[in-house]
């Protein structure tokens, strides 16, 4: 019995061993990613000396990838008026040229509190949302104006 609690040992001790080193591959993979992107957005800043649009652009277009969404927004705050708005809207998937997303560009505005962004610009706490439709807060509105259905949301201030 003590030879064989001995190689169940070892091999727990190996499997332990793996998994941190799994664990640290992971982790290293996330940042190898994360400073390939940071490295891209600054070439694109100091060589090739592009607009903040399109620097926001790409940012959009890593979170949209990063968290494996179909569509990103990005809203800021207009503190005179106490709204949200949003000049850079969506970032599409442009096959032709990867280095520089297809921006469509619309302001959408409404006031700070109505809808999930109001609502996360208001209380600054990220919200995760399964099901858009099934949330009061939703601002249907934007999918109308937009011509797109939202089906979930994560929301981040």
């Amino acid at each position: 019995m003590d030879e064989d609690e001995e190689i169940v040992q070892s091999y727990l001790v190996w499997g332990a061993m793996a998994l941190h080193y799994a664990e640290l591959f992971a982790n290293l993979s996330r940042q190898r990613k994360l400073n390939t992107f940071l490295l891209t957005v600054v070439k694109s800043i100091f060589q090739d000396m592009i607009s903040m649009e399109t620097v926001i652009a790409k940012i959009m277009e890593y979170a949209k990838t990063l968290v494996s969404a179909d569509r990103t927004s990005l809203f800021l705050v207009d503190s005179n008026d106490k709204q949200l708005y949003a000049h850079i809207f969506e970032v599409n998937d442009n096959k032709a040229n990867s280095d520089d997303p297809a921006i469509t560009k619309k302001e959408i505005r409404f006031p700070i509190g109505t809808g999930i962004a109001g609502t996360v610009a208001k209380t600054g706490q990220a919200l995760n949302i399964p099901d858009a439709y099934e949330d009061q807060r939703f601002n249907r509105d934007i999918d109308q104006m937009t011509g797109y259905t939202t089906k979930n949301l994560l929301a981040m201030p």
